[in-house]
């Protein structure tokens, strides 16, 4: 278990913070395990806790006093059988990450290396400006593998138009449910980004509302790429 930004200030603090809305500023990066033993201490019932630990879809939950995130995030070449799962809470004054092997999760690296450098820069932190790294992680390649799917479509189409001999069938199969694993994906993320948008539990500012806002529309626009790469694999 690792809590940092104590006082504003990257830095790791002992022990669990307190959940109360006088604390300094927390942000806590645990595996699945540990939560499930330091649970109370965050506040965060234990429904909650077994469906962080089983991890079985993208989701958005509003709870009284803190809002929840669900995420399984395609990985690697095969996004329908691989996947990083990781588990949001946050509230006034704290952000929970939760998530097994995140020392090797890409969008976790980037956080926290994006978080120590701001803070040695500026001298403090928010943890409204950690929610938007992570989100901004989250899809800041997104466009490149989409545009790495779209070569290998032309690739093929080239090939067949050229008389290649080679059987495609299982490259265009695979093709089609890449797109449609990533296209549920991003139809999840956008639900989950519409919905912190609506900011239930007021734990957000008119300015990290219009942040959510500005992703919605990005994250749409990946699914409309999506949509256009798989009409052009059924082409």
């Amino acid at each position: 278990m690792e809590c940092y930004l104590n006082k504003g200030i990257w830095e790791p603090h002992i022990g669990l913070p307190i959940v109360n809305e006088a604390e300094e500023p927390s942000i806590c990066f645990l595996s699945k395990d540990e939560l499930a033993a330091s649970y109370e201490a965050f506040g965060i019932n234990e429904r909650i806790i077994d469906d962080c630990r089983k991890g079985l879809t993208s989701k958005f939950e509003s709870h009284e006093g803190f809002d929840y995130v669900s995420l399984r995030i395609p990985t690697g070449t095969d996004p329908v059988a691989l996947f990083d799962h990781l588990c949001l809470f946050f509230r006034k004054n704290l952000l929970v990450i939760c998530g097994d092997n995140q020392a090797n999760i890409p969008v976790v690296i980037k956080l926290r290396q994006q978080l120590e450098l701001e803070s040695i820069e500026t001298g403090s932190f928010s943890l409204e400006r950690a929610i938007q790294i992570f989100f901004d992680k989250l899809t800041y390649e997104d466009a490149l593998i989409l545009e790495s799917i779209e070569e290998q479509i032309s690739y093929i189409e080239e090939a067949l138009i050229t008389s290649r001999r080679r059987n495609y069938i299982s490259e265009i199969v695979q093709l089609r449910k890449r797109l449609l694993a990533y296209k549920r994906y991003y139809d999840q993320l956008s639900s989950i980004s519409s919905a912190i948008e609506e900011n239930e539990n007021g734990l957000l500012t008119t300015r990290e509302v219009r942040y959510f806002r500005i992703l919605t529309s990005r994250v749409d626009r990946l699914v409309a790429d999506i949509s256009n790469l798989q009409d052009y694999v059924s082409q």
